[in-house]
């Protein structure tokens, strides 16, 4: 979401006296280093903000989104960097896939443009699909045109044409591409930010909010206000007083139980045991968290099915808040991934999970 954002807060700035084009990517195959949902914004002066790859593809899809805008016209971009051609582009920074590239003129004037569209995606809390329609092939053109969707339940899917294929994108939990003789469509999976909430009032709150923020995670800080470090307050979305109630917790919420003092965290821990936390960190050793679990009489083997890390953090040898910080916003990130944290040169397969067709 937060490339998303950056997009729609500079579109707002210059649509006033900039034409753009949004550059999308639509599809991909094999390895590249961005997926499905990666978009870059494109203006006619040539500067442009956001990412399609590594740096390899955007030199060229700049100067075909700028001839897009003056041709008003979308168009789709084929890159194939799966071959070792040196006329390729993309070859020499490592791509090794398929990667199509919608380019579709911005129409200000649209309320319903690809930007307004994203717009309405923001700050949800719960999954969307954005699907676009590629290419019309009764008529031989490409349409560039976007809808979302929220699952929500007892909240029926209103597109009567594309109900199915967006409801068996929200199962697959996977951003893919349809296709059939009328039409080519890509849907993109899109979930919330991860919400994290720092249960704490020390100097170790602020370096784990910043860090979450550069991520473009939503942060919450509850703790002591009165003895609350003054940059915690500056970088967390969310400040809580302690005696306040805690913030509405979904399944893109984590939590880490931070405050370094035993009771506090015990009244934190027993505060939120009951809400089907989807990830809770605790930090400290392990004894001090088999110490906390079990004066709420419960047994340690009750951690796993609590969703409770403890000690919170990967293991690469963190020393400093930063460094701690860092191993366990990387821990997060496994849990809502589903992957396990190893090194990524002995995974067996491909780093990205392949796209449904």
């Amino acid at each position: 979401m937060k490339e998303i954002r950056k997009i729609i807060e500079d579109y707002d700035f210059n649509k006033s006296f900039l034409k753009c084009s949004l550059v999308s990517v639509v599809h991909v195959e094999g390895s590249s280093y961005r997926r499905v949902g990666a978009r870059m914004l494109v203006y006619e002066n040539g500067v442009c903000l956001g990412g399609i790859s590594g740096g390899c593809l955007e030199g060229d899809a700049l100067r075909k989104a700028q001839k897009a805008i003056y041709s008003d016209s979308p168009t789709v971009v084929r890159y194939d960097t799966s071959q070792d051609d040196e006329h390729q582009i993309g070859v020499g920074l490592g791509c090794r896939g398929i990667i199509d590239v919608l380019i579709t003129p911005i129409d200000k004037n649209d309320p319903d443009n690809q930007i307004e569209v994203l717009r309405k995606c923001l700050d949800k809390r719960y999954p969307q699909v954005i699907l676009t329609v590629i290419e019309d092939k009764s008529q031989h053109k490409y349409l560039g045109t976007i809808s979302s969707f929220a699952e929500q339940k007892n909240k029926p899917i209103e597109d009567q044409e594309y109900r199915e294929i967006i409801q068996e994108t929200f199962k697959l939990k996977s951003s893919r591409i349809f296709e059939n003789e009328k039409v080519k469509l890509s849907l993109q999976y899109l979930e919330p930010d991860i919400h994290l909430i720092a249960m704490g009032h020390q100097y170790d709150t602020y370096p784990i909010t910043k860090m979450a923020n550069e991520l473009g995670w939503m942060t919450s800080i509850i703790g002591n206000k009165t003895r609350m470090h003054r940059a915690s307050m500056l970088e967390a979305a969310n400040i809580i007083d302690h005696k306040n109630d805690i913030p509405k917790i979904d399944q893109h919420t984590a939590v880490i139980i931070m405050s370094h003092d035993y009771e506090t965290d015990l009244q934190n821990l027993k505060k939120i045991l009951d809400k089907n936390v989807p990830y809770i960190g605790l930090l400290g050793p392990k004894v001090r968290g088999i110490e906390l679990i079990e004066e709420l009489g419960l047994e340690a083997s009750h951690m796993e099915k609590l969703n409770i890390y403890s000690p919170a953090g990967l293991d690469i040898g963190a020393i400093s808040p930063e460094e701690i910080s860092l191993s366990i916003l990387a821990e997060i990130r496994t849990h809502f991934s589903n992957r396990k944290g190893g090194f990524l040169k002995e995974r067996i397969g491909h780093i990205h999970e392949r796209s449904h067709n």
